[in-house]
Order: structure tokens, then sequence, then C-alpha cells
């Protein structure tokens, strides 16, 4: 009898299971954090960071230097420098109008479905734009670095290549463009051509910005790229667009 009715019970108690439902994940946790990623408006690199290595306490993990370097809005200059076997996790490659000699043709996937958002609304108003070179590793930046060197000096190299480790390209988020009409890529006349004004002016609507402008070479210490944009999300592109600022100025 007894054993009859701890079957019983155990079939009753099954009756009732089911999935418990999961709710959304709370500000200041884990999952936030990642459920947010690149949503500025949610999250933030010092909430980020904190949040991680609470977590990394909790579970007792090793902590993974790449997870602080994700965030779409990482600053890389000539100062701060990516790991360098920091790789991306989320690379895709670029399912886009590509120029003839389009080479490294991955990013992250925010900044693909946000560029080909933009090509397709500037071919909608009459300008095409193409693809032209996306991530490189630290290996690939290293060599390409090294033979402008070679070629041109260190002083002239550093005016328009990074060093190894201190490329945007690194992060997946950086993209050069050009245009069917241009002369070519990494080309200064795209500044001035139909499709570079408008990039100029509509690109942080899709969380771009010209990284490294006319006017503030002092500041970022590379030539003027109107080709080379970066993505940082809409919010902050919208706030550097509307202040004239680069991403170095942002304390000031």
């Amino acid at each position: 009898m007894k054993k009859f009715i701890l079957i019983m019970l155990v079939i009753l108690a099954g009756c009732n299971v089911s999935d418990p439902v999961q709710p959304e994940p709370v500000k200041g946790t884990y999952r936030f954090v990642e459920k947010t990623e690149g949503n500025l408006s949610l999250v933030d690199d010092a909430m980020r960071v904190l949040v991680y290595e609470q977590f990394i306490r909790d579970y007792k993990l090793s902590k993974d230097p790449h997870y602080f370097y994700r965030s779409v809005t990482i600053l890389i200059n000539k100062e701060f420098a990516l790991p360098k076997d920091f790789v991306p996790k989320d690379l895709v490659k670029a399912d886009m109008p590509l120029s003839p000699r389009s080479n490294y043709p991955y990013m992250r996937k925010d900044a693909h479905d946000a560029l080909k958002a933009m090509f397709e609304v500037a071919l909608d108003e009459g300008f095409e734009l193409w693809f032209h070179s996306g991530y490189r590793s630290y290996a690939s930046q290293k060599l390409l670095y090294e033979n402008y060197v070679v070629r041109y000096g260190q002083v002239q190299a550093d005016i328009f290549s990074a060093k190894p480790g201190h490329s945007e390209h690194q992060s997946g988020l950086a993209i050069d463009i050009t245009a069917p009409s241009s002369e070519g890529p990494f080309s200064v006349f795209f500044g001035d051509s139909a499709e570079g004004k408008w990039v100029a002016k509509h690109a942080h609507e899709f969380g771009f910005i010209v990284r490294y402008p006319k006017d503030k070479t002092e500041i970022t210490g590379y030539m003027y790229e109107p080709w080379h944009l970066r993505y940082v999300g809409v919010e902050l592109a919208t706030q550097l667009y509307t202040s004239g600022k680069v991403m170095e100025e942002l304390d000031n």
C-alpha cells in the first residue's frame, strides 16, 4: 500500500511539471548585460565591468579578457590597444555590394546589419555605396603596418596606419567604404563626392561615425579618412555628430 501511494504521488507530481517562466533579466545582473550588449541606454562600460566581476566571483570562473572589449563604444587609438589574441565572437561575412578589390570581408553582426541598412537607404536616395574592408586580425595588421614602414618610413606610416593592436579594424567595428564614382578605396576625394557627403550627413542615423575627420587630425593622430567608418551605436554616434567631437574628446 505504501508503495502504491508513493508511486501515485510521483505520477501526480509529474503531471503538474512545466517549464518555469524565465523572467526578464533585471538591471545589475550578468544576464541583463549580456541581453542588452550594445544598447547604451540600458548598460554602460562601468556597469558591464562591475557585473562581470561579480559574475566571476560568484561562479569562480577564470576571467575572459575578451569580455570587456566587446563593447561597441570601446575606445581604440594610438594609446589604447586591444589584446593580441582578441577576435570578435560574432563576425559575419559582408552581405552587401562589394568594391572590386574588397578584402577582409567580415565585421561584427551589429555593425554589419547597420551598414547594410545604411547602404539600402542610400541606394533608395540615389547614392550607391560599396563595402571595401572590415575586420583585420592582429597578425594581418602587423604585416600591413610593417610593410608600410618599410615603404614609407615609420613617421609617415603612423599617420595613416595603426600599429598592431591599435587598429579599430581588429574590433570588427570599423569599416572602409567606397563608391563606384570614387577613384578607388582610400581616396580623400570620397569626402567631396555626393556619396561621401551623404555618408557624413547620415551615418550617425545608423550608428556610425566618420572616425577621422579633416579638422581633428591633431587629436586622433591620423590623417583625414572620409572612407573609414566606426560603429558605436546610434546614441553615441548622434552625440558625436551633433557635438562635432571625436571619441577622444568625450571627457572634455
